[in-house]
């Protein structure tokens, strides 16, 4: 499976805003392996199973609501 076939499904997955978890892998079907993260934009996915390569890191585009809570509140 492809990055961009990876990504479409990983978006699925997860709400919007930002979240840490853990799940078990579409891609290998392996058991609360793998984990989920996103930033503000960013979207960061691994798969801790060994025989699966499902990892990657996107970089959306922010809102300018994440760009003011950003600058503000750091």
């Amino acid at each position: 499976m492809n990055f961009s076939q990876q990504l479409s499904l990983i978006k699925t997955l997860v709400p919007s805003g930002e979240v840490d978890t853990r799940m078990d892998c579409p891609f290998c079907s392996g058991t609360n392996t793998l984990t989920i993260k996103r930033e503000n934009a960013d979207l960061l996915w691994y798969c801790f199973h060994a025989s699966c390569s499902a990892k990657g890191n996107h970089e959306g585009e922010m809102t300018m609501e994440q760009v003011y809570e950003t600058v503000v509140t750091k």
